[in-house]
């Protein structure tokens, strides 16, 4: 029960910050804003970007080192198992 309350609280709230969002952000007003309010507005910061940077080396890491062990696992022993790892 406690998980349908939050449910429909979650939808209310949500309903409620984005049901005129189309006459906030229409193409028409869009084009009628500034530019530096628009730059604000779409640009991503510079923390973000290094945060993404950081995120995407780490996450190149493991799925080298994920293609390492799963290569590591084909080389089973004969009569073993050879799939431990998720595909």
């Amino acid at each position: 029960m406690k998980t349908m309350i939050d449910n429909v609280a979650i939808q209310a709230i949500e309903w409620c910050l984005v049901a005129n969002i189309k006459d906030v952000f229409s193409p028409s007003h869009v084009l009628q804003m500034d530019v530096k309010l628009v730059s604000r507005i779409a640009e991503e910061s510079r923390h973000d970007q290094s945060l993404r940077e950081s995120t995407n080396s780490k996450l190149a890491a493991l799925q080298s080192g994920l293609a390492t062990c799963k290569n590591h696992a084909a080389r089973k022993a004969p009569g073993k198992s050879s799939s431990i790892l998720p595909t």
